[in-house]
């Protein structure tokens, strides 16, 4: 049985770079910690986009602010039931 999980071109067994960088690339967390700032004065989350120039801040274009809790339960909803098949 093959299992295709990307929409790249396929990836030798032999081509051990391919294979490492796919790997980095499937293990990456869904929220970019260095896009999270937290203010303990509002209890507010601001995650920020990239910036064209790589960077990321709270003054980003596209920057969503909000409290803490809220950002938490977002985050949350994307956490699959246990057992719950992602990938086909």
């Amino acid at each position: 049985m093959f299992l295709r999980f990307h929409q790249g071109d396929p990836v030798s067994a032999e081509d051990h770079e391919a294979r490492e960088r796919l790997a980095r690339y499937m293990a990456h967390p869904p929220v970019g910690l260095y896009r999270l700032h937290y203010d303990p004065g509002t209890r507010g989350v601001t995650y920020a986009p990239k910036n064209h120039d790589g960077s990321a801040g709270a003054d980003s274009p596209g920057a969503l602010t909000c409290p803490a809790l809220d950002f938490l339960a977002a985050l949350c909803s994307n956490i699959p039931d246990a057992g719950h098949q992602l990938i086909r």
